[in-house]
């Protein structure tokens, strides 16, 4: 870590210098405090047992807690909890100025403040109908919104950044925006926040990468690349500027690229890809995301780099994941986000196998009715035919393409153009729920039930007429309902 590092680009408690980090982990260790800090992040047993054996229990368990990105505002409330108001003393320079009179004014708005709701560490489903996620409501900026056009000319990006709110969240009537287009927090539940997004020089991307060496992905948008940064593991994605062939579709990849960041920026959610950092260079433009250690559900499926087969209970909680995520972003804003673009390929697995969608390049914000996207993807398999031709956007229209996804999981067959029509042929015209020759061979047998409800939600929800379609809330409910 740059020791010289402005203050205002520390963010996260994984970027915590040295010495405020160990006078943290010291003081907490010698007044037996992390225990109660433990309890605060819902630390489960184990992780606090294992911690509990370091020669620094804090440290380690500082250690284990970064690796889900909480932002130092989270500690310094979390030390507001347990009273430790030297130690907020301590952080208060990573900190905005208005949250400093937390120190005097006791736990009164910490959590309002903070937002953040622990996790258990480490924690696995055992069971079928066990969740493992956390909703983390969207973050509402409190600063000036901005058009994406707007940044096209303007040479202080980083400014520009820190305004990211063009996707102004809740669906409750008490929050509202200001004529000035600033956002006011009336309810509680919403936090204001600058942007978490940080700057990273090119040539920082490339030795992270090590010259872009190693390739994850590729596609229209460019190639993605392992990296590391900030002993970090990441996967930057790299806009290539060869792969426009003219200026106009250059800029259209610019926009859909820093629509993507803005929308990350701003919606937070266990099952939503974490950007970690931008780099607009001219040639280059980059983004920063946490690395998905376990690939993409597609690549999954197909089991390529002979992968073992998802067991039944692995594809249960990526299914009800998703569905916690595309949930969402259809009701965590004021007005739903619409992702456009749901499909095996765009849902990223963690080591723990978590999905998480990502890819959010043509995701639309519904504003009124009969609104029409301004793109769709040119892969169609995942897309229903009405919004094919109409390109009418609806919340409909992910719950068809998340009904595909569903069936993948079922079949391990993945939805090509031309595949799916027979894929989907075959689920449609069976009868009954249970169809034994589509079933994904070589899973355990274990759970095996799990194939029968997702083929039954798989179908529900990729009905040809929208209003046929499940909504998203009784998925998942029929999804618990699976002991």
């Amino acid at each position: 870590m740059d020791r010289n590092r402005c203050h205002d680009e520390i963010v996260f408690v994984y970027q915590l210098p040295p010495e405020p980090r160990d006078e943290l982990c010291r003081s907490l260790k010698q007044s037996g405090k992390w225990m109660d800090f433990a309890d605060h992040i819902k630390c489960d047993s184990e992780t606090k047992r294992q911690c509990g054996s370091e020669n620094n229990p804090m440290d380690a368990l500082l250690t284990v807690w970064s690796r889900e990105c909480p932002r130092i505002i989270d500690l310094y409330c979390i030390l507001n909890k347990i009273h430790e108001y030297r130690l907020m003393d301590v952080l208060k320079k990573f900190v905005s100025k208005e949250n400093h009179n937390l120190i005097d004014k006791g736990t009164e708005n910490a959590d309002i403040i903070s937002g953040y709701e622990g996790r258990n560490l480490n924690s696995k489903d055992s069971k079928i109908g066990s969740q493992n996620f956390n909703q983390i409501e969207p973050a509402v900026s409190k600063n000036k919104k901005f058009l994406i056009s707007e940044l096209e000319n303007h040479r202080d990006t980083t400014k520009l950044l820190n305004n990211l709110s063009t996707f102004s969240l809740s669906n409750d009537s008490s929050v509202q925006l200001a004529e000035a287009g600033t956002s006011k927090l009336i309810n509680k539940k919403f936090l204001p926040v600058e942007s978490t997004v940080l700057e990273v020089p090119f040539e920082d991307l490339k030795v992270a990468t090590m010259g872009w060496k190693i390739v994850l992905g590729e596609g229209s948008f460019g190639t993605v690349f392992r990296g590391k940064l900030n002993h970090r593991l990441v996967a930057i994605k790299r806009m290539d500027k060869w792969l426009a062939d003219n200026v106009q579709d250059n800029n259209i990849q610019r926009q859909q690229l820093l629509k993507e960041m803005d929308i990350l920026n701003v919606y937070r959610h266990d099952n939503i890809i974490n950007l970690f950092a931008y780099c607009m260079a001219r040639e280059m433009p980059c983004l920063v995301y946490q690395l998905m250690e376990n690939d993409t559900l597609k690549n999954q499926l197909e089991r390529k780099k002979k992968k073992t087969p998802l067991t039944w209970l692995q594809r249960h909680v990526i299914a009800k994941g998703i569905a916690q995520g595309i949930l969402f972003l259809h009701t965590g804003g004021r007005r739903p986000l619409i992702h456009c673009n749901i499909k095996s390929a765009n849902i990223y697995l963690d080591k723990n196998f978590k999905p998480k969608i990502g890819n959010f390049r043509l995701a639309e914000q519904l504003e009124k009715d009969n609104m029409k996207a301004s793109r769709i993807s040119v892969t169609t398999a995942h897309l229903p035919d009405d919004f094919v031709h109409s390109r009418k956007l609806s919340t409909k229209v992910d719950v068809y393409s998340y009904g595909i996804v569903l069936i993948e999981l079922a079949t391990g067959k993945i939805a090509y153009d031309g595949i799916i029509k027979i894929l989907k042929g075959m689920v449609d015209n069976e009868e009954g729920i249970y169809i034994p020759f589509l079933n994904d061979l070589g899973v355990e047998t274990a759970y095996e039930e799990v194939y029968k409800i997702l083929i039954t939600l798989g179908k529900r929800c990729s009905q040809r007429k929208p209003e046929d379609r499940l909504d998203v809330e009784s998925v998942l409910q029929e999804l618990d309902e699976l002991q």
